[in-house]
């Protein structure tokens, strides 16, 4: 298995500091390297979500969830993005099924 890109690095530590236009462009690098790295959609998601760019953190959400289904907080923040951008119905679906997968987690209160 290939090794993650230092982008990677420097997607976090921009984050940190408040730089969220780098950091989504370093985790956008990485995915590029490795289209499969679960993590780095779901940052890239993130970072998006944290702009305010609801709509841009749909796919890399979705797309952490279809690599790694057991990423709960991906579930959650999936249907956080729905309920910012008003589509009750799709935050609803998700919420229902992360309540399904993750019945004993505490994380889901939206």
């Amino acid at each position: 298995m290939k090794g993650i890109t230092p982008h990677y690095g420097l997607g976090e530590v921009y984050g940190r500091q408040g730089k969220l236009q780098e950091s989504v462009e370093a985790y956008k690098e990485v995915i590029r390297h490795r289209p499969d790295y679960a993590d780095a959609h779901f940052n890239l998601g993130w970072a998006y979500s944290v702009l305010g760019r609801f709509e841009e953190a749909i796919e890399p959400y979705k797309k952490a969830i279809s690599l790694k289904p057991a990423l709960a907080i991906a579930h959650y923040n999936l249907g956080s993005a729905y309920l910012r951008m008003g589509r009750y119905e799709e935050a609803l679906k998700v919420g229902e099924e992360a309540v399904r997968l993750f019945p004993d987690e505490a994380l889901f209160h939206f």
